[in-house]
């Protein structure tokens, strides 16, 4: 925005002119990232993100990403190599999702990878499983880092020389698109300027496998885990608590929302004594919040709501944030937009114990 003023306002020489346009370019870009990150985070959120499954030659996929990287690679002077032992890998994905996983994973594998360094791509497949590993000598990283490094919103340690824009959304929007290509996707690294090793496995097709008929039963079983299980849900922004609604509800939940903490307590005593199974509240509300609430319920008596078990759902990632959810009386916490898979997963868990 500060080069566009000067650009409208002030008359400027040819490279002052240029160095304004590449530096607005290169923002653009940034911003455009930015944007589909979110939207994607919101199509996760909201149970919407589709994938047009078909066979496809994984091999022209991944050699397509390289070709588009190389310049920035040349650009930062890093060295990129690319090596397959076969050039016909037969999957059953989405080009477009597939291409979008390891466009991120190349280009982070450049971004955190000093000039002078390397980047190699390598590929083996057996019977099988394809794995595609994205190796790089740059920034490393932390021990610390590295079990929560798919996280929403993670991004690198603060404490350390790694540099980029971004909402730290990209890792997590890879795993997601990899668990629903039936794949995996592990990250390596000896520590801080150690390096980083990517690995992305996923089945080979063939033409005995059913896949198609396969996804439809996974998704029809998805649709029902939580079937039957009742859950009130306190959100107060609007948006947010019919998006969670709608989704709980498309996996067999039966929803009661509530748009404020003395709402809910409202409807737990109108409830009794059939009471939800489970409690997913916001924690940032006016009035009374998350915390303050899920304190009032674990002061009520047993046959009026205390044991419920709870989880709450906040757009606070820190650790402090979730040492005091839990400590206020919350099982479990969550950073929006949730993740499907997590938020499924922790809800049977808390409702099976």
């Amino acid at each position: 925005m500060g080069w566009a003023k000067i650009l409208l306002t002030r008359e400027v020489d040819e490279e002052t002119r240029r160095s304004a346009l590449v530096t607005i370019e290169k923002s653009a870009r940034s911003q455009a990232k930015l944007i589909e990150d979110l939207i994607d985070s919101a199509r996760v959120a909201s149970g919407k993100l589709r994938l047009e499954l078909r066979p496809i030659n994984l091999f022209e996929i991944i050699e397509t990403v390289y070709n588009l990287q190389r310049p920035t690679a040349e650009a930062k002077k890093i060295t990129l190599r690319f090596s397959a032992d076969k050039e016909n890998i037969q999957v059953f994905g989405d080009p477009m999702r597939l291409q979008q996983v390891f466009t991120n994973l190349l280009s982070n594998a450049l971004k955190f990878t000093n000039e002078g360094g390397s980047v190699q791509i390598s590929v083996q497949t057996d019977a099988d499983l394809v794995k595609i590993a994205f190796r790089d000598n740059g920034q490393g990283i932390s021990s610390d880092l590295l079990p929560s490094i798919f996280g929403q919103f993670q991004q690198g340690d603060e404490t350390t020389s790694r540099k980029g824009s971004g909402l730290g959304l990209g890792l997590s929007i890879v795993k997601i698109l990899i668990k629903k290509h039936k794949g995996q996707v592990l990250a390596e690294s000896g520590g801080i300027g150690q390096g980083s090793t990517f690995t992305v496995t996923l089945p080979v097709y063939s033409q005995e496998t059913d896949i198609p008929a396969e996804i439809e039963k996974s998704n029809s079983q998805e649709n029902k885990l939580l079937d039957g299980i009742k859950i009130l849900v306190v959100e107060d922004d609007q948006d947010s608590r019919e998006v969670l609604q709608l989704f709980l509800e498309q996996n067999g939940a039966i929803v009661k929302s509530a748009d404020s903490a003395n709402k809910a307590i409202s409807l737990l005593r109108e409830a009794q004594p059939d009471l939800p199974n489970i409690i997913v509240s916001d924690l940032a509300m006016p009035d009374i919040d998350g915390y303050s609430l899920i304190k009032q319920i674990r002061s009520l008596p047993k046959e009026k709501g205390s044991k419920i078990p709870a989880l709450a759902l906040s757009a606070f990632a820190s650790n402090e944030n979730k040492r005091k959810a839990l400590a206020s009386g919350f099982q479990k916490y969550h950073t929006k937009p949730f993740e499907p898979d997590g938020i499924i997963e922790d809800i049977r868990e808390l409702v099976d114990k």
